[in-house]
């Protein structure tokens, strides 16, 4: 199976569903809903379901399996 197949698979399970049946939470109308890994009301606030710990970023290739990683700022203004 090539890595595009992977992908097409991966966007195909993670769509987000606006027809759930739970349309409210505690009177929270819901605007994406991505169960079971987030979801988002329409009054802004967020749900998280999975929790992933937390990984440090590391410039070291050889203690990542090769990867290099690093935090970045995502500046909105």
């Amino acid at each position: 199976e090539n890595k595009s197949s992977k992908v097409k698979h991966l966007n195909c399970a993670m769509h987000a569903n606006k027809t759930s049946p739970a349309n409210e939470k505690d009177g929270h109308d819901i605007s994406v809903d991505m169960y079971p890994f987030i979801r988002k009301y329409k009054d802004g606030s967020i749900e998280r379901f999975l929790r992933s710990p937390f990984v440090l970023a590391s410039p070291d290739q050889g203690g990542n399996r090769g990867v290099a990683t690093r935090d970045v700022v995502v500046d909105m203004a």
